[in-house]
C-alpha cells in the first residue's frame, strides 16, 4: 500500500512539473517568438455566408507590376509566406514590384479567434476564394490578380478555377506542393490509421498547442516526416514555424482532403464530384512547382497533372538537386526553409514576371 501511494505521489509530482514546464515554455515563447508582421494595412474581407476573412496588404517597392494573393495550406496561416525577414516570399514579391495580399483562410490566423462550425475544403473553394478575389480586385483596382498557393492554398484556387472557368479575376495560378492525387508516405499512413477514427469524433484538431509547447526546444535535427524535414530549417526558422504558423485543423476539411489518397483523387465533400476530372476545364495560366523531397506532393506524381488540364502551355517547375537546387526540399521547406529564397522564390518570380509581360 505504501509503495502504491509513493508511486501515485511521484506521478502527481511529475504531472505538476510537466504542467509548470509547459506553462513556462508558452509564456517565454510568447515573449521571444510572438512576433507579428507590420503590413501597410490589414484588410477585412466579407464573405457571402456572413463570415469574415483577413489579409495583410503589402504595397510594392517602386512601380506596381501586379497584384499577388498568397494563400497558405491546411493547419497553417499567412506567416508561412512571411516567416522571417530573411525567409519571406511576401517580401521577395514586394521587392520585385508586386502588391501582395497575404491571406488567412477561415479559422486560421486572425480568424482563429472566431468560433466557427467545422468547415470543409469546399467552403474555401466556393466562399473564401471568390471573396478574396473580389476584395483584392476592388481595393487594388486590378481587373485580375495572380494567385500563389502552398499545398491546400493552391488546391482551393485550382479547384475554384476549374469549377468556374468564366471567373476572369484570376490572372494566373502558381501552386507549390499542391497534390491532386497521390500516395501517402509511411508516416502519413500510420497517422491516418491511428488518428482517423479520433478525428471523425472531433470538430477541430488543436495542432497548434503541441507545437507551441515545444517551440523553444525545436532543433534542426536530421529527422523528417511526410511534411517536414527538420534539418532544412535554421533553428530560428524552425522555432518560428512551430510558434507562429501551425493552426487548428477542421476535421471536415482534413477528411475531405484525405480523398486525395483514394482512387479517383480529390473529391467534393458529398463525394459526387471528382475534381481531378474537372481539371480539363481549367483555362487560367498554370505553374506547378514540385520538390524532389516532398513526400506529400511527390514530384513524379505532380508532373502528369499538367496533361490533365485545359490550361494553355502549363509550366512545371521541378525543385531538385539534380536541377541545381541546394537541397531536395520537403513540403514545408518548399516555402519557408532556409534554401527557399535561393531555390524557389526566383523561379516563381520569373514565371510571374513572364505572365505580367504577356498580359
Amino acid at each position: 500500500m505504501e509503495i502504491e501511494l509513493t508511486a501515485v505521489a511521484g506521478l502527481a509530482v511529475l504531472a505538476v512539473l510537466a504542467v509548470l514546464a509547459v506553462s513556462a515554455s508558452l509564456m517565454l515563447g510568447e515573449r521571444l517568438l510572438g512576433r507579428d508582421t507590420q503590413p501597410d494595412s490589414v484588410e477585412e474581407i466579407n464573405r457571402t455566408d456572413g463570415g469574415r476573412l483577413w489579409a495583410d496588404r503589402w504595397l510594392p517597392e517602386g512601380t506596381r507590376r501586379g497584384v499577388v494573393v498568397t494563400c497558405h495550406g491546411i493547419g497553417s496561416n499567412r506567416h508561412h509566406f512571411d516567416l522571417l525577414p530573411e525567409v519571406s516570399f511576401v517580401q521577395a514579391l514586394r521587392a520585385a514590384g508586386y502588391e501582395v495580399w497575404n491571406v488567412d483562410l477561415r479559422g486560421h490566423g486572425r480568424g482563429r479567434a472566431i468560433l466557427e462550425e467545422p468547415w470543409s475544403f469546399d467552403d474555401h473553394v466556393e466562399v473564401d476564394v471568390p471573396a478574396i478575389l473580389a476584395a483584392a480586385c476592388t481595393t487594388s483596382g486590378a481587373e485580375a490578380v495572380h494567385w500563389v498557393g502552398h499545398s491546400m492554398g493552391g488546391l482551393v484556387a485550382l479547384v475554384h478555377a476549374a469549377l468556374h472557368p468564366d471567373d476572369t479575376r484570376m490572372a494566373s495560378l502558381c501552386t507549390l506542393g499542391a497534390p491532386v492525387d497521390s500516395e501517402p508516405g509511411w508516416s502519413l499512413r500510420w497517422t491516418i490509421a491511428l488518428f482517423g477514427p479520433i478525428a471523425r469524433r472531433l470538430a477541430h484538431l488543436p495542432a497548434h498547442w503541441p507545437t507551441r509547447a515545444v517551440a523553444l526546444a525545436a532543433l534542426p535535427l536530421p529527422l523528417r516526416s511526410d511534411r517536414i524535414a527538420l534539418h532544412q530549417f535554421s533553428a530560428k526558422g524552425l522555432r518560428a514555424m512551430a510558434w507562429r504558423v501551425v493552426e487548428p485543423i477542421s476535421t471536415r476539411a482534413v477528411l475531405q482532403l484525405a480523398t486525395i489518397w483514394e482512387p479517383g483523387g480529390l473529391r467534393s465533400a458529398d463525394g459526387h464530384v471528382s475534381y481531378r476530372q474537372l481539371l480539363q476545364r481549367l483555362e487560367v495560366p498554370l505553374c506547378v512547382v514540385a520538390a524532389q523531397g516532398d513526400s506529400l506532393a511527390r514530384l513524379e506524381e505532380l508532373a502528369p497533372i499538367l496533361d490533365m488540364t485545359g490550361s494553355g502551355a502549363p509550366h512545371f517547375e521541378a525543385i531538385a538537386m539534380a536541377n541545381g537546387a541546394s537541397s531536395d526540399l520537403c513540403h514545408a521547406s518548399l516555402l519557408a526553409g532556409k534554401h527557399a529564397p535561393a531555390d524557389v522564390f526566383p523561379r516563381v518570380l520569373a514565371w510571374l514576371d513572364q505572365r505580367t509581360q504577356m498580359a
